[in-house]
């Protein structure tokens, strides 16, 4: 989260929106995206699809937690109700069935009918429904999960992340609203799609990271993949329709989602469009996004899509590709080649290193934040363990259950003044005091690597995390299937 962005984007498109879950896993920074990224809100002229209820907007917007049939008041005026979720969860503690409302599927489907209709395109609503449903499903059942193994996300929270915009963005504190209403972009609505992908990469974390290994073999190969020269590294902008294959399903069953997948590949083809035909049959939650995955560099994509995808040209569409999760109809939308920064080229270490925060804020001043960094400090010179402090006492809510460990980091990426503190250190050593816009740390540095080369072991540590954020991306859509697979959803 401290992480001073490498291109100079005021604004960036769907692809950053995408990838904000991998961006928190590395301790990246969060850009504020453009309304091709996010729900719009203008007026379309047309009728709204939202039905009035007893559930008001504020209501809604309170919690992203499930609405739960015990919150819901005797005689009240309600949606229809079209689903009723329980997650099977081994627990003493009962799990609470969730409702879906028609105006919940409605809501989270308005933004693509929003694009369609301002595009003029053909839609299916029932389709559309359809598919909001079954996103909504897993959504709940997620966070019945999340709730039964202690996994949350505050209101403040999303305030940090939303505060962290603003300052990468050189925007003044409290504006970001209404920049995003200028952009055409529902500030609730981005607060809650904040919160979901919070939570996502908070799951992430801790039940998919812990699975995941990756070999010395694995690293050579994406090494010889992504090896570069000063000139820079391909980029490719994907749009994709996934249909789902269902484990255990028959010979014929299979080629049935396959011939289908043939047929939608076709319509690409011959000028039917990505959003609408993603948005009415695509399983994956892009599809809700008109199907528009983002960027992709080599090495972020599952292996065996990504050779056939780097291969595609501009504008061409796959044959149908199979994976685990299904057939997957991949679109070329664009490629490019990064360029590779001057910070970049010339950063001549990495370091990996553990910190404390602690905020300076309305409830707490300059004086009380230091005076409180101060005393932990004391602590570690007299033999306390940093991550053990850094776990009781750390306000970064990404770092804080890992014993304040940021992972390894480029020279210049942090924020100045973090940065310049991190250069001073000897590996082992604690630092004074460092003041930055996020509030005082205290900076543990446990190991530092010349980037002098290109070399495998200088680039081994990128390579880690990149590999291991492809495959846990993978392995969490898996676990979201197994918990549908085993669920009761029950359809009034």
């Amino acid at each position: 989260m401290y992480a001073e962005g490498k291109e100079n984007h005021r604004f960036c498109g769907l692809n950053i929106w995408k990838k904000i879950a991998f961006l928190l896993l590395l301790g990246g920074v969060i850009w504020l995206p453009g309304r091709e990224g996010l729900a719009s809100n203008h007026e379309t002229g047309e009728q709204s699809l939202k039905i009035v209820s007893g559930l008001t907007d504020s209501d809604s917007e309170k919690s992203p937690q499930a609405t739960s049939l015990a919150s819901v008041k005797p005689g009240a005026a309600l949606d229809r109700i079209v689903a009723i979720v329980e997650a099977q969860i081994i627990s003493d503690q009962p799990v609470q069935p969730q409702i879906i409302t028609q105006s919940e599927v409605d809501d989270l489907i308005e933004p693509t009918l929003d694009k369609l209709r301002q595009k003029g395109e053909d839609f299916q609503l029932e389709s559309l429904r359809k598919r909001g449903l079954d996103e909504l499903i897993v959504r709940k059942l997620r966070d019945q999960k999340a709730t039964q193994i202690g996994v949350t996300v505050a209101d403040d929270d999303i305030d940090d992340v939303i505060h962290q915009v603003e300052r990468k963005n050189k925007l003044p504190p409290g504006s970001l609203p209404e920049v995003l209403r200028r952009e055409g972009v529902d500030y609730q609505r981005y607060r809650q799609q904040l919160g979901d992908q919070l939570m996502e990469t908070r799951l992430i974390k801790r039940v998919i990271w812990p699975l995941i290994a990756v070999t010395d073999e694995e690293l050579k190969v994406l090494y010889n993949q992504t090896s570069l020269d000063k000139t820079g590294e391909e980029e490719v902008h994907l749009g994709q329709i996934l249909l789902e294959v269902v484990a255990g399903s028959s010979p014929g069953d299979v080629a049935r989602v396959q011939e289908k997948a043939r047929t939608l590949a076709d319509g690409l083809r011959t000028g039917k469009s990505l959003a609408s035909l993603a948005g009415q049959f695509s399983s994956d939650s892009s599809g809700l996004a008109g199907g528009d995955m983002g960027w992709f560099k080599k090495g972020e994509l599952p292996e065996n899509l990504e050779k056939e995808v780097f291969q595609l040209q501009q504008g061409e569409v796959s044959e149908p590709l199979r994976s685990a999760q299904g057939f997957h109809v991949i679109q070329m939308i664009e490629r490019r080649s990064r360029a590779i920064s001057t910070q970049e080229q010339t950063a001549s270490y990495r370091y990996k290193a553990r910190h404390i925060l602690i905020k300076v804020d309305a409830n707490r001043d300059e004086n009380t934040a230091l005076a409180k960094i101060r005393q932990l400090r004391e602590k570690i010179m007299d033999g306390k363990p940093f991550d053990q402090l850094a776990t009781q006492n750390s306000e970064d809510v990404n770092t804080i259950k890992d014993g304040g460990n940021l992972g390894w980091f480029d020279q210049g990426v942090m924020v100045e003044a973090f940065d310049t503190a991190v250069k001073s250190l000897d590996v082992g050593q604690v630092s004074q005091p460092v003041k930055t816009p996020f509030g005082w740390h205290l900076i543990k540095l446990e190991d530092k690597q010349s980037l002098s080369s290109n070399s495998f072991e200088a680039q081994r540590p990128m390579l880690e995390q990149r590999l291991i954020a492809t495959k846990a991306k993978d392995r969490y859509k898996q676990w979201l299937r197994d918990l549908r697979l085993r669920a009761f959803v029950e359809f009034p």
